[in-house]
């Protein structure tokens, strides 16, 4: 599996094809599983309280944990909704955080205003394929030195000129959180990973 990596160029947005989903639920934070390797995020072992993170307008918080090691929390083939995303690796800083699915689609939705990234240090990495088989990874930039700066859904698609979506997919719009108000340019990729 080779990456194949299109740069995307805006101060302010920019507009991909993704898959749709739907679910409710409630705010949960993450606890468990601080050593390298793989966890579930439909385990209800992993959350505090046994509570998961799902649904519009509620956040599913990365924060409470020290992350030893290489680190992925898989979606389990469950297709997920979730408002916003907090990840910070605590006390050292030193590991990054992968959510990934295969066949799956994890969809930032809110009722009004727009979802929100927060990666408070180090990098989260959200990877997830569509039915198609396809990877498709947002990423910011500020400075094109490295991709780690927020990248949030825009409420409302920016579609003008774009033809209909196909069945089963709909367009989103990405907003450079960093860039916003700013004079400089800021800069959104789509990576894009097929089998």
């Amino acid at each position: 599996m080779k990456p194949k990596k299109s740069p995307f160029f805006s101060p302010f947005a920019g507009c991909f094809l993704l898959a749709i989903s739907s679910a409710s639920a409630q705010n949960g934070t993450w606890t468990v599983g601080s050593a390298a390797g793989n966890t579930s995020w439909t385990s209800s072992a992993m959350w505090a309280g046994g509570t998961i993170a799902d649904g519009v307008d509620n956040t599913a918080n990365f924060t409470g944990v020290n992350i030893t090691g290489t680190k992925a929390v898989g979606l389990s083939g469950v297709n997920r909704s979730i408002g916003n995303i907090v990840f910070e690796d605590l006390t050292t800083a030193s590991h990054d955080l992968t959510i990934s699915g295969v066949g799956v689609a994890l969809t930032l939705d809110v009722t009004s205003g727009s979802p929100t990234i927060n990666v408070i240090n180090r990098a989260l990495t959200i990877a997830t394929q569509a039915a198609d088989g396809i990877t498709y990874t947002i990423e910011g930039s500020l400075d094109l030195a490295g991709f780690p700066t927020i990248v949030s859904v825009v409420t409302t698609p920016v579609i003008t000129g774009l033809p209909p979506a196909g069945a089963g997919y709909e367009y989103r719009s990405f907003s450079l959180s960093g860039s916003n108000g700013l004079p400089g340019k800021g800069f959104l990729r789509a990576k894009v990973t097929s089998p």
